[in-house]
């Protein structure tokens, strides 16, 4: 029912001009009634017609005053689902544009109140008659920060969504995790692939991703990981793809498409042979495709590796072996010899000055990467558990926690605990027999750390229950038929801790990969294919060493040529400094040497921030020095790939597919109904809706006078009475 009914009255035209027509048209009446009664009318006809006039002459009345009624209704508020639109250089707008102006899009506005965003590197709202006029020429699209701006914009207009629908090709420029960026904010993501399967007839098999660490270590094996997607289902046989350092070919590999295939990968070992910044490119043979580039910085530098273990375990044993033969590391190992003794060995050049057990964060500080192992850390010195995470969190070393008996109490040291991906249990100090068959996730596949081996992984013989993951956690290995009240569980997962990267294992039988697992051609079992990665994923881009530290960050480790790149430095220093000033140079692809001058926030001297925008493809190298009232105090180079405008990708169904399952959304089929938002049975809240109605404006009164005035002459041609 309406409520707080108002009236507001506009007159068309003076008062005194209303009240003169008001009485002109009164007359009108008045004289014609007296000419019906000299024509001997019906009295009944008289009083009839004059009642019609008389009405006539309220609405005139009512025309010449311009009422405004306004009034509230109590209405069901409509779900709110924001449609983030793709618009960076090459998206398919024809193909949003196709789907949401059809029975499709019908149904959207139907069922919810749409508001439309063009998305990229940010967000911009959109009225439904300006999407015709879209064009794909915005920058890369970065999903989550797309995702976090829409849901600042409507944050501040006192909303959220119910839903988001994202209707892009799932190839996602952006560093952070979408997924987890999704159930921070509390959305549901729903996505909407492109209907055309290719970027053109010709482009049959394409490059979509090279993995690899991007510091590399002279000598040692590192595997460059490469993605093809195929552009339609059909099958395209077999590929072959050429991996080059510095344009001399070093590897090769090859994989089929079978009919219904969509996505490929390959693996490439090499051992850099020389110190210095590389240049990586893979190609498809025989195939007119550009190639993918990639650059690694290789570096001669030997990281320092810390095991502390409470037990001689198979499992420590096999691992030793692994930094044993690995050129890159050297380690230090600390296990007890009976009651409170401990006993230290390693490599026999390290450079760590740890003796016995560590008891603070400065016996920590020439360590760059810990392997905690079964270890009951409450007998831990006080402080140094606290001390580990600082390193972690504020010194950008790296964890590695490998289950055991004693994980339960590690759940009791919330400094630990709160490092690691996972949250633990009570429960989780016991292990749950197996033999467990294990599968790499669909994360975990497209991770550094992934590991695969023919026919399958081996069983564990064991593993330590979990709880669940921490958000914006990545699982990497999951049991294939265990499930808890949080779903599959999970084997192992790794994420970043402040400016470390902590990785969580499970199980205390992962060396059973190396014996029941065949080699591959060069020797590698699962198990130290495994453990090779995972030790480069993590260790840090900047090995820890006591003093000045330079830390740069860009906001992008891949950009667009013509588009502006943000660059962030930090400064982390044990001692004051007097007078900080960062300064770069950015070496372009065609030789050139732009100067870079970082401006500090206003509230951090030690964070600074520049940008700057490549004109032209390529690697841009950064070199940056931290300078002290004119001395040079630390040194820092990163590495930026910029690629050209593109054209149009091939869609990434599959990455689509894993942010909708991660949120609790779908991928939408436009042909499908079934497929489509639904907002569900849910009673939805009762809002009280304002509501104006002009009458001047909707010619309601205008309609009614005509009536009126027509239903008179009407009446009196069909009487006889004119």
């Amino acid at each position: 029912m309406p409520r707080d009914l108002t009236i507001q009255w506009l007159p068309l035209l003076p008062g005194w001009v209303v009240a003169l027509a008001v009485v002109a048209f009164a007359a009108l009446v008045v004289h014609g009634a007296r000419v019906l009664r000299r024509k001997q009318v019906p009295a009944r006809w008289v009083l009839a017609l004059g009642a019609l006039r008389l009405a006539a002459l309220t609405a005139f009345v009512l025309l010449l005053l311009r009422p405004v009624v306004s009034y509230t209704r109590q209405v069901e508020q409509a779900p709110e689902l924001a449609v983030l639109l793709d618009a960076s250089a090459g998206a398919r707008l024809d193909d949003a544009r196709a789907a949401l102006g059809g029975e499709f899009g019908a149904a959207l506005r139907g069922r919810f109140r749409v508001r439309y965003y063009a998305v990229g590197d940010a967000a911009v709202p959109l009225d439904a008659d300006q999407l015709a006029g879209l064009a794909p020429d915005g920058p890369p699209v970065r999903y989550a920060d797309s995702l976090a701006a829409v849901h600042e914009m409507l944050r501040a207009t006192g909303s959220a969504p119910d839903c988001v629908l994202l209707v892009s090709d799932g190839n996602d420029t952006g560093t952070a995790d979408p997924a987890a960026t999704a159930r921070r904010l509390g959305l549901r993501v729903d996505v909407l692939p492109p209907t055309s399967t290719t970027a053109s007839p010709d482009v049959e098999v394409a490059i979509a991703g090279l993995q690899s660490a991007p510091r590399v270590l002279l000598g040692s094996e590192t595997q460059f990981r490469i993605t093809l997607r195929a552009g339609h289902p059909r099958g395209i046989g077999t590929v072959r793809v050429r991996l080059t350092e510095d344009g001399q070919e070093i590897g090769t590999a090859e994989t089929t498409f079978d009919p219904g295939t969509a996505e490929r990968r390959v693996t490439i070992p090499h051992r850099p042979a020389a110190a210095g910044v590389h240049r990586y490119e893979a190609r498809i043979e025989g195939r007119d495709t550009p190639p993918f580039g990639f650059t690694a910085t290789v570096t001669d530098g030997k990281a320092e590796v810390l095991i502390l273990e409470d037990a001689w375990r198979w499992e420590f044993k096999y691992l030793r072996r692994v930094f044993e033969t690995d050129p890159s590391y050297r380690f230090t190992a600390v296990l007890p010899r009976g009651g409170a003794a401990v006993v230290q060995f390693g490599s026999p050049d390290r450079r760590a000055r740890l003796v016995g057990f560590p008891q603070s964060r400065a016996d920590l500080e020439d360590f760059d990467l810990f392997v905690i192992g079964d270890a009951n850390v409450r007998r831990w010195p006080a402080g140094l558990a606290a001390a580990l995470a600082d390193a972690v969190r504020e010194g950008g070393k790296s964890l590695v926690v490998v289950a055991g008996p004693n994980l339960a109490q590690l759940a009791e040291v919330p400094e630990l605990h709160s490092l690691l991906p996972v949250e633990l249990a009570r429960e989780s100090g016991t292990p749950v027999g197996g033999p467990v068959d294990v599968r790499v996730s669909a994360d975990g596949a497209r991770s550094p750390f992934a590991v695969s081996a023919e026919g399958g992984l081996p069983p564990l013989d064991q593993i330590y229950p979990l709880r669940k993951r921490r958000p914006g956690a990545t699982v990497l290995l999951e049991a294939a038929a265990l499930r808890n009240a949080y779903g599959g569980v999970i084997v192992m997962a790794e994420h970043t801790a402040g400016r470390g990267r902590v990785l969580f294992v499970g199980t205390d039988t992962l060396w059973k990969w190396q014996t029941r697992a065949d080699a591959d051609r060069g020797g590698a079992t699962p198990y130290s294919r495994f453990w090779q990665q995972a030790v480069r994923a993590l260790t840090p881009a900047e090995p820890g060493r006591p003093g000045v530290r330079l830390w740069l960050r860009p906001d992008q480790t891949r950009g667009r040529a013509g588009r502006p790149i943000q660059l962030g430095a930090e400064v982390e220093t044990t001692r004051g400094l007097a007078r900080p000033q960062v300064r770069a140079t950015v070496h372009t692809p065609d030789g050139r040497q732009l100067p870079l001058d970082f401006a500090p926030y206003p509230d951090d001297p030690l964070a600074l921030r520049a940008a700057f925008t490549p004109p032209l493809p390529g690697p841009y190298r950064i070199r940056a020095t931290l300078t002290d009232g004119g001395e040079s105090a630390a040194e820092a180079e990163t590495v930026i790939e910029v690629e050209s405008r593109p054209g149009p990708s091939i869609p990434d169904h599959a990455a689509l597919a894993r942010l909708a399952s991660a949120t609790g959304g779908s991928a939408i089929d436009p042909a499908r109904p079934e497929t489509w938002p639904d907002p569900g049975s849910t009673p939805r809240p009762v809002v009280a809706e304002p509501r104006t109605a002009d009458l001047w404006d909707n010619f309601s009164l205008l309609v009614l006078l005509c009536g009126l005035l027509g239903a008179d002459w009407v009446l009196r041609l069909r009487r006889g009475y004119v």
